[in-house]
């Protein structure tokens, strides 16, 4: 078999699609990061990263979900500071940072979960991966707040809360992806 027939399979291969489609999966990301934004308008404090991590685990590659992870988190810290006045201090910066790296995790155990989880049907190993990609943010958070001096946020209702949020979020993202996917869209993870 010749070079040029053989499928490359490194990870920075553009090869997403079996028809040769380049663009259309990362117009998927840039609509996710988009959602982003306008959640980060909408919700300041507690935009659902989660969502947005186990969405990007379900519609890329490990190394393509972490990207579009880290523009959701890069937009909503870049809207925070500089639209919606955060304060430029040690604490606020170390928060958004916490942020990040518990997005981030997050997005990895969802995206590990959906690997072994995936006999347990569709829309179970989903759910799954969307409590463990919470549990493991939170987790993250909560380091993140012993580290700066006060857990008192982390009470059942605000628990609640976050997760409600981002369990619509999950599931107005999910249809999203469904819909994409009935339009013709990339139906499997795609490769960054």
């Amino acid at each position: 078999m010749s070079q040029i027939a053989q499928t490359d399979t490194t990870p920075h291969a553009l090869l997403l699609r079996p028809d040769g489609n380049r663009i259309a999966p990362w117009l998927w990301g840039g609509l996710l990061v988009a959602a982003a934004a306008i959640a980060s308008g909408i919700f300041t404090c507690i935009t659902p990263f989660v969502a947005f991590g186990v969405i990007a685990a379900l519609s890329f590659d490990l190394t393509g979900a972490l990207l579009v992870t880290a523009s959701v988190w890069l937009v909503n810290q870049a809207l925070g500071f500089l639209m919606l006045s955060y304060p430029w201090t040690g604490e606020t910066l170390l928060w958004g940072v916490g942020m990040g790296a518990s997005s981030l995790l997050a997005t990895v155990a969802a995206f590990r979960v959906l690997e072994v989880a995936g006999r347990l049907g569709k829309l179970l190993a989903i759910a799954t991966a969307f409590a463990v990609a919470y549990g493991v943010y939170e987790a993250g958070l909560f380091v993140t707040a012993v580290c700066l001096g006060g857990t008192d946020e982390f009470t059942p209702a605000v628990l609640g809360e976050v997760a409600r949020l981002n369990a619509v979020w999950a599931l107005g993202l999910g249809a999203a992806y469904q819909g994409r996917k009935l339009l013709g869209g990339t139906p499997a993870r795609v490769r960054a």
